[in-house]
């Protein structure tokens, strides 16, 4: 059990990087990317998280919303972070240069984007073991209704990157209002995962795979990359022989790994029109 545990903080500290800059300049390289591509900043709560999002409307009634992925869990691979803000935000990255003609909004993850202890109940087990729990879902789907309204959509698309796709997905199959779901790197089965890497599973996380019934009626594509050795094509299949659907897509993207190569592809990916 000790060696299952070592390996699990190992495999997440891969997940989720080194050390480097500030959180400070972290939440400030992020409205400036933000500002820069045309998005306003706005933080949106629940009674339990209060997630930063970036948004950019337009006259349309179809709203994207992209989820981030888990951020930075470890500081190294036996000292868990104080603050899970990513330090390649890829999900951000990839809402700036959406060049469809809709509403585009972005959704960071609890506690990301956030000063240490600034909110009561961002407690280290949020980025962590219950990473994708019932109070992460319940606030991400809160905060998609609020961007839907002030938008004035009627469609929505989630797209998740990482640990976003999870969020992504359990987000949709409580919702009647998602049409598309887009999944890059996507940890869509994480007890596949923790059996892939036979690692401890992730207690306190809810999982896409409990709920094909809902979900195997949501048109899906999953990217995942050729070269990643974090969030393989393993875990896509996983989640498929469970949920199945009639539009439920895999495409594998050559010389792309975990967190690198998804922006010099995402144009060419995000119009990709599924053939269902």
């Amino acid at each position: 059990m000790i060696i299952k545990q070592v390996s699990l903080i190992i495999i997440l500290f891969l997940l989720t990087g080194c050390a480097g800059p500030s959180i400070q300049s972290l939440i400030d390289n992020a409205d400036k990317q933000a500002v820069s591509h045309g998005f306003s900043k706005e933080i949106i709560g629940d009674n339990y998280f209060d997630l930063v999002t970036y948004k950019k409307f337009t006259a349309s009634d179809s709203l994207i919303i992209y989820i981030e992925g888990d951020g930075k869990g470890w500081v190294t691979r036996t000292q868990i972070s104080q603050n899970p803000t990513p330090h390649n935000p890829v999900g951000l990255y990839l809402a700036l240069i959406d060049n469809k003609r809709s509403n585009i909004a972005y959704i960071s993850r609890p506690c990301q984007f956030h000063l240490s202890r600034s909110q009561e109940f961002c407690t280290s087990k949020y980025w962590a073991s219950h990473r994708y729990s019932e109070a992460v879902v319940a606030a991400t789907s809160h905060v998609i209704s609020e961007l839907k309204r002030q938008s004035g959509a009627k469609k929505i698309t989630l797209i998740g990157f990482s640990g976003g796709a999870t969020v992504a997905l359990l987000a949709a199959a409580r919702r009647d209002d998602v049409e598309l779901i887009k999944t890059v790197a996507g940890n869509v089965d994480h007890q596949a995962f923790t059996q892939i890497h036979k690692v401890t599973p992730l207690s306190g996380s809810l999982n896409p795979s409990s709920y094909p019934n809902k979900l195997s009626k949501i048109d899906q594509i999953h990217f995942v990359g050729e070269n990643d050795k974090v969030v393989p094509k393993e875990i896509f299949d996983s989640y498929y022989q469970l949920v199945g659907g009639r539009c439920n897509k895999l495409k594998v993207v050559e010389g792309v790994s975990h967190g690198s190569g998804w922006q010099d592809s995402w144009t060419r990916l995000n119009n990709i029109e599924l053939d269902c």
